[in-house]
């Protein structure tokens, strides 16, 4: 059989091709950076509801004859993530297409690099959505009634913070990183047991990247003129990641063993195309639906500071 005919029913069809590979070319060209710091897990509905369980305290000591030290499991907070929908659209004429069939086909022309757009912005829509969680973490009112980042989160036994309670404490350096990462470690579940949280991960923001390279990699104390062993990787060695959507001077302190930051998927994304009904113009579409949110502030310890 020859080559099929272009013709005013199928020259998009034949055109599509160009588009897919295009379209996940958009996606792709950069590596997705949420998927370092949420979990992504799958969703069968509208929202999804966790419910915090209050560990068990620890063992006591028991004596001969007598019944076992029974306890009950307390119940949490309740936390629920909602998903939202995501989506994009833009139009192509037939005139645009008959015109300009020869240079679609060869991967070239306007149309096409609205499809690499168009993959770019689900994937830059994700980030956004997942950076919102940590930008406005400081200040946002969370399912325990305070911010994902404070200094008061409540337990049965008292409250906790997860980021610096002066200023001071906050500016990114290398005392302040020790200071974070053994905070970090004093955490503790809901019944008052430590949780040995151990940080992996480092997320900072732009402004910050080559500072936090430089204080976790460097040979000797960043930032002194002594001669003393930077030891941070040696106890706590982190992986420094760069957050291109974190607000300036955000840095967050993660254990990756810990599950609070979930990316939740109602459907992933898809892209088609459609006949505008009583034309000869086509509209290429993309969507997808996603939820985001924290379901523990355990495992986590962050500071902004100030500019």
């Amino acid at each position: 059989m020859g080559e099929k005919e272009l013709n005013r029913e199928n020259l998009f069809d034949l055109l599509w091709i160009n588009y897919t590979s295009l379209i996940g070319q958009g996606y792709s060209e950069k590596p997705l950076e949420w998927v370092k710091l949420f979990g992504a897990e799958n969703s069968n509905g509208a929202f999804e509801r966790y419910k915090e369980v209050n560990g068990f305290p620890v063992w006591e000591e028991n004596y001969e004859g007598q019944a076992y030290n029974e306890v009950q499991r307390g119940e949490g907070y309740s936390i629920t993530i909602v998903n939202r929908r995501f989506d994009q659209s833009y139009k192509i004429t037939w005139e645009y297409m008959e015109d300009n069939k020869e240079k679609i086909m060869g991967g070239k022309g306007i149309s096409l690099t609205g499809a690499v757009e168009l993959g770019r912005g689900c994937r830059v829509a994700q980030e956004m959505s997942a950076a919102e969680i940590i930008n406005t973490g400081f200040t946002n009112i969370g399912y325990d009634g305070v911010a994902l980042f404070a200094t008061n989160h409540p337990y049965l036994g008292g409250t906790m913070g997860n980021t610096p309670s002066t200023n001071a404490d906050k500016t990114f350096s290398d005392a302040n990183l020790k200071k974070a990462i053994t905070a970090s470690k004093k955490q503790v579940d809901g019944s008052g047991i430590k949780i040995q949280t151990k940080p992996d991960k480092l997320f900072v923001a732009s402004d910050l990247y080559f500072t936090a390279l430089t204080i976790v990699n460097s040979a000797l104390v960043a930032g002194t003129n002594n001669n003393d062993k930077n030891v941070i990787s040696l106890v706590a060695p982190l992986e420094v990641n760069e957050m291109s959507y974190f607000d300036d001077g955000i840095w967050i302190l993660k254990d990756s063993t810990i599950r609070n930051l979930i990316f939740q998927w109602r459907s992933h994304p898809e892209f088609g195309y459609q006949n505008i009904q009583g034309t000869a113009d086509y509209e290429v579409w993309g969507r997808a639906r996603w939820g985001v949110g924290y379901i523990d502030w355990r495992g986590l310890y962050g500071a902004k500071q100030s500019a």
